[in-house]
């Protein structure tokens, strides 16, 4: 069909006046003609037929149609393989005038942005006389109107041609519905830069509209987890988005790991909090914002993996005039959200209609993808399309035609989170054999109780928000009270029974090594006679047997006391290998042994281990990489 149409726009967006027009003909139709066009519609036969015996059928069937995001194409496709040449005239032609209507408002929006780039509104005129008074002829008021989009938030479009190098696609890292996303260095810094598609399929006046809401939004709905718009910039008919650039991509990516590295669980858990925080602001602002477009891929990470919620295009507002509960919200604004189907609820999808529940259930499905680590929508061996949403509903439904007993919806919730625990969670959140993660079936039945078919029984995002905040502040507390999972020693080098305890917490090991000494980089050890080679802090005997040399923790515990010194970036490895320790019994003037003092016992820690262990506990809250883990750096303040 692309010889009569090139249009990839949707049925809804035909004009009112045409698609009349075409229901009127279609409606006078033999009943058999219409039912070989409606049967290419809608393949179910019960609803097929409901639709025929409607009062005006053809307007019902081109609105489920629409509801389904059909497009202008493929009903010209069914036009003209039935040989329906009027009705598809009729679309034809409203197509015509639609493109006419789009190049004429094109021209004049771009000849309006350069009227407004180069001159102000012009000032308003003077009161009538009869409203001028001596008491007030003396205060004149000269108010300039701000115009639109102008001020500190836009950005010369020459400048983002330059620091995207004209758009390059080496530039290039990221495209979505609406436009390419490139990296851009200016004033010495990296920014985000959107550039609008002009043939995308939604349209180019629904980009524009995209491109409208975006700018607006972003101004007004500002928040830590929302992503930071820096600016705008408009140039030869083009139309950018400049936001500030988040360095570790999207969740998603982290989700596929095209990182190379998956998220630990607390990681996880983080990341749907702040999303969380960022989807109940919008909700409990005045007027509520619809983001519209929840999904792994619009939750983009920092460089610390703070998660940012991005892409306001397809955001609406929602207005609701009286609080009482029980009562629905309105809409303010019923356009429609054209979302990603995988995330989208089956209220929208067959009736369109539009609430704060649809953040809520797409919030549902990253839930689930962040558990098992799987797609939204996938395609199985038979090439058939599986939606991640349908774990839910999978174990429901069973329930539902198996069980004999009253079905209760906490019952399925509760049986469904099960089975995601069990069966279907990410194997890299299951290593070395580890069971379920902590706190991750409280998760799973939260991604549960927001896939709720029925929107009025899924939680608000303040209560989700509340859930994934308890859970991920119970993980913390797990993690500071869990054992610190460090290789085992060897036989001969076991630790003392001072350090060997159950309760090896971050608390206890600090406190534990607060009492020891000494400080920087030194070993305590004396001998009674002196010595010309230093000793290690820990002392070997030769095995007769095996030849093998042998440390005591014992007499590291009743160390001497003379300063030895020790390379920090060797850890403790250094002190164990010494070849003066190996080789104690030859030195001249010396014994076979050590000579230990018992009047003053004290353990002797390596600084290094003693920083292995705190940025261990850092890595369990998920506050570090695993690359920081294995570094013999510092671990940053912040981490702390």
């Amino acid at each position: 069909m692309s010889n009569l149409t090139n249009s990839n726009e949707y049925i809804y967006d035909l004009p009112a006046a045409g698609m009349n027009e075409f229901t009127r003909v279609m409606d006078s139709l033999p009943l058999s003609d219409w039912l070989r066009f409606a049967s290419q519609v809608i393949s179910n036969q019960t609803e097929l037929r409901l639709v025929e015996l409607s009062s005006r059928r053809t307007e019902t069937l081109m609105g489920k149609w629409g509801c389904r995001n059909g497009t202008v194409d493929d009903l010209l496709d069914v036009l003209q393989s039935l040989e329906l040449l009027r009705p598809r005239d009729i679309i034809l032609k409203c197509e015509l005038m639609k493109e006419k209507k789009q190049r004429f408002c094109i021209l004049l929006l771009n000849v309006l942005f350069l009227l407004l780039e180069n001159q102000s509104l012009p000032k308003p005129g003077p009161p009538p006389p009869h409203l001028e008074s001596g008491r007030f002829s003396s205060c004149k008021c000269h108010v300039d109107r701000p115009s639109l989009f102008t001020g500190a938030l836009s950005w010369p479009f020459e400048e983002v041609q330059q620091g995207t190098d004209n758009f390059s696609a080496v530039r290039q890292i990221g495209e979505g519905g609406f436009g390419h996303v490139y990296r851009a260095s200016m004033k010495n810094t990296d920014f985000a830069v959107k550039r609008l598609k002009e043939g995308s399929q939604m349209g180019w006046s629904v980009v524009r509209e995209s491109f409208t809401t975006e700018v607006e939004r972003l101004s007004q709905y500002r928040h830590p987890n929302i992503v930071d718009l820096v600016g705008y910039s408009v140039g030869g008919g083009t139309y950018c988005l400049i936001y500030v650039y988040m360095p570790s991509g999207s969740l998603e990516d982290w989700l596929r790991c095209k990182n190379s590295t998956a998220l630990c669980w607390m990681q996880r858990v983080n990341i749907l909090l702040g999303s969380a925080k960022a989807i109940q602001y919008l909700h409990s602002s005045s007027p509520a914002l619809i983001h519209g477009d929840v999904k792994s891929s619009n939750i983009l990470l920092g460089e610390h993996l703070e998660p940012k919620l991005g892409d306001f295009g397809m955001a609406r507002l929602c207005h609701s005039p009286s609080r009482t509960p029980g009562k629905t919200s309105t809409v303010a604004q019923t356009a429609t959200v054209r979302g990603t189907l995988a995330y989208l609820p089956e209220e929208y999808l067959k009736d369109g209609q539009l609430g704060v529940a649809i953040d809520v259930y797409s919030f549902g499905v990253v839930v689930l993808e962040v558990l098992t680590g799987r797609r939204a929508l996938e395609t199985d061996k038979q090439s058939k399309t599986v939606y991640l949403k349908d774990l839910v509903t999978e174990v429901e439904d069973n329930e539902r035609d198996f069980s004999k007993r009253k079905y209760s919806q906490e019952t399925g919730f509760s049986q469904a989170a099960e089975n995601i625990c069990t069966k279907h969670l990410d194997p890299k959140l299951l290593k070395d054999g580890l069971s379920a993660p902590h706190g991750s079936r409280e998760i799973s039945q939260l991604a549960c109780r927001c896939l709720d078919r029925r929107r009025k029984k899924r939680p608000l995002m303040t209560e989700v928000f509340k859930t994934v905040e308890d859970v991920y502040a119970g993980l913390k507390d797990f993690c500071r009270s869990g054992i610190v999972k460090t290789s085992p020693a060897p036989p001969h080098l076991s630790p003392p029974n001072s350090l060997r305890s159950d309760n090896c917490s971050l608390d206890s090991l600090t406190h534990r090594f607060s009492k020891l000494g000494p400080q920087e980089d030194t070993y305590c050890c004396t001998h009674k006679h002196s010595s010309p080679c230093p000793s290690s802090a820990v002392t070997h005997s030769q095995d007769p047997k095996s030849g093998r040399s042998e440390g005591s923790w014992n007499e590291l515990h009743n160390s001497v006391h003379a300063p030895c010194e020790s390379d920090e970036s060797q850890g403790f490895s250094q002190c164990w290998a010494s070849p003066c320790a190996s080789q104690s019994n030859k030195c001249p003037g010396g014994h076979g042994d050590l000579n230990v003092s018992q009047s003053n016992e004290r353990v002797v820690i390596n600084p290094v281990r003693q920083r292995f262990v705190e940025k261990m506990a850092l890595y369990e809250e998920g506050r570090i990489p695993t690359s920081d883990l294995l570094s013999s750096a510092t671990p940053c303040k912040f981490c702390r």
